[in-house]
């Protein structure tokens, strides 16, 4: 992707419409590179081989110039010279194209994110992570500030922001959010206590699994869950559409993660699936503890994505209340996965393979550990997803596609163990010796209520072959059919 699509495409998530000075700065921008433009052929040649007249220059000299031999002691090579300009050239047109941004806060946020992801890789040294850093798109996702909403919902501010988050998810499926109301140290406790419930033996974390329910709550063990897409034809040809270089890694049976479902939110007094509203679970050995810690952190999750639920519904044109209204007493389930990193922490293994959610909204926080790799709308490109401090990742499930006739998709996702996976595991294991090595997902799901319908909401359009009128507790039932978690 080009430098001036992939800064467009930041800000096209930022904001619908492009400020004069932006649209300026990409037109002169793209104009430039049109100039520079040179056959891809020929540029792949000049990137992977040393020109003709540096080979011969070499060559000519019986002993090594003096750069020569401080590239072959520090285990560089011409490749590592031609990239690194390069490297240093997307880092200062990035924070230079950051300020002409309209949100000062965000551009703010967006500047510090830029730094800590390039000083990361200040002392890199491996080729294709080099390359990766220079053609990857890690910026794409629009960033919510969902203060202005609660600050003022009638201002101007909050109605573009109202707009800029149907926008995401139409156009990406997913969103970042800056929720003023929510703390990391709340979600820190939560990490530490779910670290040390996983980190119990086997036979005991079993007691807490309630599969008469489907798994719906209690904890869910390890390679009991099916990636759907071994069971669904349209997840299959998705995965067949998308480019090789951005494929999901292959996976076979079941996922190595455990999970632990935990109700948050009133159950509703009658309903037609009383298996999908079952009473909490406690585990024994944490009874004091974990209620009000879950709650806690599942209250400040469900508030956050229910902000992002109204201003959505505000934003495509219906009543604010409209989307918030549907999910009233839904099966809302604070959802964290566990990965034992100790037995699964190898390059390549996948702890969660390629899938969609079946619900409305999926909020994530700060997991310790990278891994998460999402796709939007297009599917083109796969992001490997690093969320800000003090910020929350949304992704639309797929009943939020199922309320708008697929205007809104289901987005994709997998987790993965990847080399940034084992340069945090070594780090923690100096920084947190004491810690169980779990990747723990900061995960929660919000639910439309099992009794209600689900069909295209005015002013959406869809197949009703596709997005036939369905009770939201029949879609679940169908869906955990297809991961294996509950029997007709």
């Amino acid at each position: 992707m080009s430098l001036s699509k992939k800064l467009g495409s930041i800000f096209t998530s930022e904001t619908r419409n492009l400020s004069p000075k932006v649209e300026k700065w990409l037109v002169k921008k793209s104009a430039g590179e049109k100039a520079k433009t040179v056959d891809k052929s020929q540029t792949s040649t000049e990137i992977t081989q040393p020109s003709t007249e540096i080979t011969n220059a070499s060559q000519s000299s019986k002993y090594p110039t003096l750069r020569e031999r401080k590239m072959l002691k520090d285990g560089l090579t011409l490749q590592h010279f031609i990239l690194k300009p390069q490297v240093l050239q997307l880092y200062k047109e990035i924070l230079a194209t950051i300020e002409w941004m309209d949100d000062p806060q965000a551009a703010k946020e967006l500047r510090i994110w830029v730094r800590q992801e390039f000083e990361r890789y200040r002392h890199e040294k491996d080729i294709q992570i080099m390359t990766n850093t220079t053609t990857s798109t890690p910026f794409i996702l629009p960033i919510i500030n969902l203060g202005l909403y609660l600050d003022d919902k009638n201002s101007t501010k909050a109605i573009e922001e109202c707009k800029k988050t149907a926008n995401a998810l139409r156009d990406y499926g997913a969103l970042l959010v800056k929720d003023p109301r929510v703390t990391e140290e709340d979600n820190a406790r939560f990490l530490d206590l779910v670290e040390d419930y996983f980190a119990q033996p086997f036979d005991i974390k079993l007691q807490d699994a309630r599969p008469e329910f489907g798994y719906q709550v209690g904890v869910t063990p390890e390679f009991t869950e099916e990636p759907k897409c071994k069971r669904d034809p349209h997840c299959q040809d998705v995965i067949a559409k998308i480019p090789v270089s951005n494929k999901p890694l292959e996976f076979v049976g079941p996922d190595p993660k455990w999970r632990f479902f935990w109700r948050i939110g009133g159950q509703p007094k009658q309903t037609k699936f009383p298996r999908l509203n079952a009473d909490p679970v406690i585990p024994a050995a944490f009874k004091d503890e974990w209620p009000k810690t879950m709650d806690t952190w599942g209250a400040q999750m469900h508030q956050a994505v229910l902000g992002i639920t109204e201003m959505a519904s505000a934003g495509f044109g219906m009543d604010a209340n409209t989307l918030p209204d549907m999910t009233k007493f839904g099966p809302h389930l604070l959802a964290p996965t566990a990965s034992d990193l100790e037995k699964f922490g190898k390059v390549g293994t996948v702890l969660a393979g390629f899938h969609y959610d079946l619900n409305f909204l999926t909020i994530h926080g700060k997991s310790r550990f990278p891994g998460l790799n999402i796709w939007p709308r297009n599917g083109a490109e796969k992001i490997a997803v690093r969320v800000p401090d003090g910020h929350l990742l949304v992704q639309a499930g797929k009943q939020f596609e199922w309320l708008t006739g697929g205007e809104v998709m289901a987005g994709y996702h997998e987790v993965v163990v990847t080399e940034d996976t084992l340069k945090t595991i070594e780090k923690v294991k100096i920084t947190r010796p004491d810690r169980p090595l779990w990747r723990i997902s900061s995960t929660f799901f919000l639910h439309i209520a099992s009794d209600e319908l689900l069909r295209p909401l005015k002013p959406f359009k869809g197949d009703p072959i596709r997005y036939p009128p369905t009770l939201a507790g029949d879609q679940v039932k169908y869906e955990l059919g297809l991961i294996e978690l509950m029997k007709s």
